[in-house]
Parts: C-alpha cells; sequence; structure tokens
C-alpha cells in the first residue's frame, strides 16, 4: 500500500483489554515505518523485599470504579507466555502456563477485593525460601467473580525478581 493511502496517525480503543492502541505513521528518510503502543489502565505493583522466605502482597490500581466491591486475583508465572483466561474468555494474560498459573488460581493469599476507587490489596503471600535470587516471577490481576464465572478487567503483565 502507498504510504499516501495509510493515516498519518490513530487512536483505538480495545474493548477486549480495556486499553487504548496508538499507532503513527513514520516516513523519515524516505521509508514508511509503521509504529504503534497502547496503555492499559489497571496495574498490579509487588509489594515487599522479594526476599525468598519473605512476606509479599500485590497491589491492583486504577481498575474500573464500576468494579467496586468485586474481588480480583492475581496469578503468577515463572515465564512470560500466552497462557488464556479459561471458561470462554480467552484474553492473553501474558503468562506462560504451568503449575505456578494453576496454583496461584485458587491461592486464597492472592486474592483482594476492590475499593470505590478501582484499588485493592492481596493478602501476603510468601516466597519460597527455595528460589535463589534473581529469580524472576511473572504475575497479572484479572478481576474475577467466582460464583458467575465472570472475568472483568485484566492488568498488563509485570515482574520482579527475588532478592
Amino acid at each position: 500500500t502507498p504510504s499516501s493511502a495509510l493515516p498519518a496517525a490513530g487512536l483505538r480503543y480495545d474493548p477486549a483489554y480495556a486499553h487504548y492502541l496508538a499507532f503513527w505513521l513514520d516516513e523519515a528518510g524516505g521509508t514508511a515505518h509503521v509504529w504503534a503502543g497502547g496503555f492499559r489502565m489497571p496495574s498490579a505493583e509487588a509489594q515487599g523485599s522479594g526476599q525468598a522466605g519473605a512476606q509479599l502482597s500485590f497491589r491492583a490500581a486504577q481498575f474500573r470504579h464500576t468494579d467496586a466491591g468485586r474481588g480480583f486475583r492475581v496469578l503468577l508465572s515463572q515465564a512470560p507466555g500466552s497462557a488464556a483466561l479459561p471458561f470462554g474468555d480467552g484474553r492473553n494474560t501474558g503468562l506462560a502456563p504451568g503449575a505456578w498459573l494453576t496454583l496461584s488460581a485458587v491461592h486464597p493469599a492472592l486474592r483482594g477485593v476492590l475499593d470505590a476507587f478501582g484499588n485493592g490489596v492481596t493478602g501476603n503471600a510468601t516466597i519460597p525460601a527455595s528460589l535463589p535470587p534473581g529469580t524472576q516471577i511473572f504475575y497479572a490481576a484479572v478481576v474475577f467473580d467466582a460464583a458467575t464465572p465472570d472475568f472483568g478487567d485484566l492488568a498488563d503483565s509485570a515482574f520482579f525478581s527475588t532478592q
């Protein structure tokens, strides 16, 4: 497609992931390059020292205020990947499938409730003492109603390294 047929820039909202995608065309040097990026409001952050054997919690932030009072879960993985949410949802968690993902989905300490501003904190979980320093633990938070089962917003995946 000739570059003159492409829009110079655009912004789109993706309701499946509740995030915005931006794209733009750069014709520097006479060659057309298409760039894209995105931003998702919901986020999760590990809180604690990150030391093996220590307590760790997760803070969920900027979820929709309409999710106030709903539960959320933090999912863990040993690697990034493309495991999909179950029950027909199918969105990509950014986490690799495996035992950590399966166990974290049902671990009671990795649950929390969102407040009126879309923020919440999980309980404390213990980082396994056997993990060597520098081990990367990947995670993502998702709003989840076990009674339905229904998923709400999904935060981008992130990671922390054990100390």
